[in-house]
This record gives C-alpha cells, structure tokens and sequence, in this order.
C-alpha cells in the first residue's frame, strides 16, 4: 500500500512539473517562409520547445539584426549578408552554414501564356521581381535579364516588389503579365501548375549567380536550448528532405561554413 501511494504521488508531481520549453525567434527570408512554417511544424512535433517566426526580405532582417532585433537564428536568401555578421562579430563561433540553394523561375497567372517567348519577344507591360536591393532572388532576376541582353528593354517595364512573395502577389492578382519568383513558391499556388506549364519557365541556372542560402546562430542565442535545438534540426536529414521537396536544392557538404 506504501509502495502503491509512492508511485501515485510522484506520478501526479511529474504532471504538475511543466516540461522544461523554450522559445526560438527565427528570422526567415520572404522565399523561404513557407517552407520555414513546414519545419517549424515538424520540429514542434518532436520537441517541447517553440518556434516563433518573423518574415521579410533578407535585407531588411540583417538591418533588424544589426538594430539589435531579438532574433536567434536567421535564415538569410543569400551569403553575403551572413558573411557581413560573422565579419561583424555577431554570430556563434563557427555557426553557419548553407542550408539550400535557391531557383528562380518566371510564372504568369495566365496559364495560355509562354512566358518565356513573351519576355524575349517583350509581349507585356509589366515584369514584376524583387527588390534587388533587398532581395538577392532579385539580384538573380536583374542579372538573368543582363545575360538575356533585355535590360535596357525591360527597364521601364519593371515593377520592383518589396520582397519574393509581394512579387508573387502582383502576378496572382493580374497587376504584371509575368514576374520573377522562387521555384519554391509555385507550391503555394492552388490549383499546384505542372512543372512543364507553358506560364512556368524554370530559368537557366547558367544566367544568375547560385542563389547559395545561409543559415547563422547569432551570439546572443548561443546558450538558448531551443534555439541551439533547432540549429541542430535545421542540419538533419528530415529538414533537408522538406528542404529537399520544397523545390531547393540540397547543398554538398563543402558548401556550408
């Protein structure tokens, strides 16, 4: 009887005891948030720390995180950006490292038109992209159209989006003819197109530079548990295989830093 009141009282003081949680603040670039909120599920589902998820363009999360924004990790669109904080001596000791490779591809609302052909033919009024200022997926568009000897052309056409998914916005509601996005966001689009869509054109990746997306554990978070336990999920082949079918590509092991 001693023994059966000893097992019910520290089974009813381990229900009262809260389970040891923390909070994660990630900082994600426009492109990637869908998938971020992917991971994010799929960690919580495995761990008892959270998840809390800010989104914008890449530039202007790194000029958050130099204001000194309470953000843990930040998941950049490109590596420059990382690169200058960890020159700044703002990330953890040997924390980053390139967690997917991007695509760009041009998409129009307008499943009857061939985008590629319209652009070289310049069939359109207005090509949306992002911001390259701020977006490094409109750094890739800029120098895809350079490569494509359509800049002088397209330059009076151009409507300059904030970041990636405002781009996406303009084309879904019919603002621009066609648009530059991220592969990955086709997979936000209902009905999904089929990849070999007339409206989709998967752009070279010979006319942009690799669109190389770095991950950085800044150093105010280098003792907190739950973002330290997301770093390490963020490198594990279950979010590389959501990565993975997110339409990114999966960086080589000497890609990362």
């Amino acid at each position: 009887m001693h023994v059966l009141r000893l097992i019910t009282f520290n089974l009813l003081l381990s229900l009262c005891l809260p389970l040891h949680s923390e909070t994660v603040t990630l900082a994600v670039a426009s492109n990637f948030k869908h998938t971020a909120l992917q991971l994010k599920k799929s960690f919580e589902e495995t761990h008892t720390h959270r998840i809390r998820l800010v989104s914008a363009s890449s530039g202007k999360l790194y000029a958050q995180i130099l204001q000194k924004a309470p953000f843990d990790i930040f998941l950049s669109a490109d590596q420059h950006k990382p690169q200058r904080l960890q020159q700044q001596g703002l990330i953890a000791d040997k924390r980053r490292f390139t967690y997917a490779i991007g695509q760009l591809v041009l998409f129009s609302a307008d499943k009857e038109l061939d985008v590629k052909h319209c652009l070289m033919q310049g069939c359109y009024k207005k090509l949306a992209l992002a911001n390259a200022q701020h977006a490094p997926y409109g750094v890739a568009a800029e120098q895809t159209l350079k490569n494509l000897t359509l800049k002088k052309s397209t330059n009076k056409r151009l409507i300059r989006a904030e970041n990636i998914n405002q781009s996406l916005q303009f084309i879904l509601s019919k603002n621009v003819e066609l648009g530059f996005i991220a592969a990955s966001q086709l997979k936000q689009i209902k009905p999904l197109p089929a990849p070999d869509s007339k409206n989709i054109w998967q752009v070279a990746e010979s006319l942009y530079p690799p669109i190389l997306q770095d991950a950085v554990l800044l150093k105010t978070a280098e003792t907190n548990p739950a973002a330290l336990a997301l770093w390490d999920f963020l490198q594990s082949s279950a979010a590389q295989g959501i990565i993975k079918a997110a339409s990114y590509h999966i960086p080589s092991a000497d890609t990362g830093q």
